[in-house]
C-alpha cells in the first residue's frame, strides 16, 4: 500500500500540475503532514518544496525560503538529488518576484555552472532531469539543476534586455518545459519567448508561439494557460493599435476567470494579469482618468504583497495613465521614480514592453532633466538613455551635439554592428572592470564575456581591449 508521505507528495505535485495549488492549502495547516515523512528524507524534502511553492503564491516569502533552506540542509546529507537543485532555483524565482534581479541572476548562474548548453534528446535524460540525476557527460548536468533553472535565468536575462542569451536558453529548454514543466513555467517561457520574437521584428512567429501555448492549455484543460496566451495577444494588439482584437481577446476571459483566487497570486502572473490587461486597454482607449484610481490601488496591493517585479510593471502603466490623463507633472515624477526603482537592479524590459508611448514619456523626462552631471542624475540619465535609444555602431550623431571636431563613424555594414550585449561589455570594460566582474554584472559566464570581447575586437578592427576602448570612444560608441 502507498505510504502517507508518498500519497501527500503525489497529491501535492498532481495539484500543482493541474494548476490547483490553492487546494493544497489545508495540507500545510496540518503539522503532521511534514512530520509523517521524517524517516523518508526525499519525500519530506519534496513536501517542503511543495509547501514552499504554495507559500510563494501566498506572498509568504520568508516562510518559503526557510522551508527551501531546510529541504536543502536535510537532503544534502543523503545526496545531491531532486530537492537541492529545485530548492536552489526556487530561491532564484523568489529573488525575481521580490525584485532582486542581480541576486536571482547570480544564484541561478551558480546553480547552472559555466556551460548551460545541455541537449536533452531522449526520454531517459528528461526523466532523469525530474529527479536530479546527473548526466554521465563530465561537462553537462541535466534538467532540474540546468533546464528549469535556465528557464528562470532566461527571465532574468530578458528583464535586463539581454534578448539573445534569453532566447538561446528558451529555445534550448522549451521542449523540456512542454514535457515536464508546471503551468507557471509553461506560461512564462512561452510569453517571454513571444515577446523576444516581437522585439526582433517577428510578430507572426510570436503569435505562433502564443497559439501553441493556447493549444497546450486546451489539450490539458488548464484555463489559466489559455487565458494568459490570450492576454498576451491582447497586449500585443494594444501596442499595435488594434483595439478591436484586444477587446475580443480580453472578453474571452470574462470578468472573473475561474482560476482567479484573491488569497494567492500565481507566479507567472508577475508577467501579466487580467487586471493589468483591462487597465492597459482603458489607458490606450481614452479612459486613462478612469483607470488611474484602479491602477493606484493595484500598485499598492502589489507592494503590500512584496511582488516588486510586478509592481514595477504596474507603476510604469500608472505613469503612462497619468500622462494620458493630462497630469504631466505627476507623470514625470512617477516615471522618474520608477526608473530610479529599476536602476539598482537593472530592469529594462518593464519599460520597453509598454511600447512607444511609454518610451516617449521617458524621452520627455530626459529632455527636462537639469544638472545631468550631478551624481544623483548622472546614473539615472545614462540608464534612461539606454532604454530609449538603440545604440548602434553606425548610428547618426545626436542632433544636439554637432561638435565641429566630431569624428564621423564610418558607415559599416549591418553585420559589423555591435549587439546590445557587446555594448554592455564594452561599457563595463571602459570602466576598468575585469572579465569576472563583467560576467557577474551581466549574469553570464566568463566564457561568454570572452566571446563578446573577441567579437568586439573583430568588429572594431582592434587588437586588444585597450585599443577597442580607444576606437569606441573616437566613434562615440561609448563616452
Amino acid at each position: 500500500p502507498i505510504s502517507h508521505p508518498a500519497y501527500h507528495v503525489l497529491r501535492t505535485f498532481s495539484l500543482v500540475m493541474l494548476d490547483r495549488i490553492e487546494q493544497t492549502a489545508p495540507m500545510w495547516d496540518d503539522p503532521e503532514i511534514l512530520g509523517s515523512a521524517a524517516q523518508e528524507p526525499l519525500l519530506r524534502s519534496m513536501l517542503m518544496i511543495g509547501c514552499a511553492y504554495y507559500y510563494a503564491t501566498a506572498g509568504r516569502y520568508p516562510d518559503a525560503r526557510l522551508l527551501l533552506d531546510q529541504a536543502t540542509r536535510e537532503h544534502s546529507a543523503v545526496g545531491p538529488l531532486f530537492s537541492v537543485a529545485v530548492a536552489g532555483y526556487l530561491h532564484g524565482m523568489l529573488d525575481l518576484m521580490q525584485g532582486h534581479l542581480r541576486s536571482a541572476g547570480a544564484r541561478l548562474r551558480a546553480l547552472i555552472g559555466d556551460d548551460p548548453r545541455v541537449s536533452l534528446r531522449s526520454t531517459g535524460p528528461r526523466l532523469n532531469a525530474l529527479v536530479g540525476i546527473e548526466s554521465e557527460s563530465p561537462n553537462a548536468r541535466y534538467g532540474a539543476d540546468t533546464g528549469f533553472a535556465s528557464l528562470y535565468l532566461a527571465e532574468v536575462l530578458y528583464e535586463t534586455d539581454a534578448l539573445d542569451e534569453a532566447k538561446h536558453l528558451l529555445k534550448l529548454y522549451l521542449p523540456l518545459v512542454k514535457d515536464a514543466g508546471i503551468p507557471d513555467q509553461l506560461i512564462a517561457s512561452h510569453i517571454i519567448y513571444a515577446r523576444i520574437l516581437r522585439a526582433e521584428g517577428h510578430p507572426n512567429d510570436a503569435l505562433q508561439i502564443l497559439l501553441e501555448l493556447e493549444q497546450l492549455g486546451m489539450q490539458r484543460g488548464l484555463p489559466r494557460i489559455i487565458d494568459l496566451a490570450r492576454m498576451e495577444q491582447a497586449r500585443a494588439a494594444i501596442l499595435d493599435g488594434d483595439v478591436v482584437t484586444a477587446r475580443a481577446m480580453l472578453a474571452l476571459m470574462g470578468n472573473t476567470p475561474s482560476w482567479h483566487h484573491s488569497c494567492i497570486k500565481m507566479i507567472a502572473n508577475d508577467i501579466e494579469t487580467p487586471t493589468l490587461g483591462v487597465l492597459r486597454l482603458q489607458v490606450h482607449c481614452g479612459q486613462a482618468a478612469v483607470a488611474l484610481p484602479l491602477l493606484k490601488e493595484h500598485l499598492q496591493d502589489a507592494y503590500m504583497r512584496g511582488r516588486v517585479r510586478y509592481a514595477l510593471r504596474v507603476k510604469v502603466l500608472y505613469a503612462l495613465a497619468l500622462s494620458h490623463a493630462g497630469q504631466r507633472n505627476p507623470a514625470m515624477r512617477t516615471i522618474r521614480e520608477t526608473l530610479q526603482d529599476a536602476l539598482a537592479e537593472g530592469f529594462i524590459r518593464v519599460f520597453k514592453d509598454e511600447g512607444p508611448a511609454l518610451l516617449a514619456l521617458i524621452t520627455e523626462m530626459l529632455e527636462g532633466m537639469k544638472d545631468v552631471s550631478s551624481p544623483e542624475n548622472s546614473a539615472l540619465h545614462v540608464f534612461a538613455e539606454k532604454i530609449v535609444h538603440q545604440s548602434r555602431l553606425g548610428a547618426a550623431p545626436a542632433a544636439n551635439d554637432p561638435g565641429p571636431d566630431r569624428v564621423a563613424p564610418d558607415p559599416l555594414a549591418a553585420d559589423s554592428e555591435l549587439t546590445g550585449r557587446e555594448l554592455d561589455v564594452l561599457q563595463l570594460l571602459a570602466k576598468g572592470f575585469g572579465n569576472q566582474t563583467i560576467a557577474e554584472k551581466l549574469f553570464v559566464s566568463v566564457t561568454t564575456v570572452k566571446t563578446h570581447l573577441r567579437n568586439i575586437n573583430l568588429k572594431l578592427d582592434a587588437h586588444n581591449r585597450t585599443e577597442a576602448i580607444s576606437i569606441a570612444r573616437k566613434l562615440y560608441i561609448i563616452a
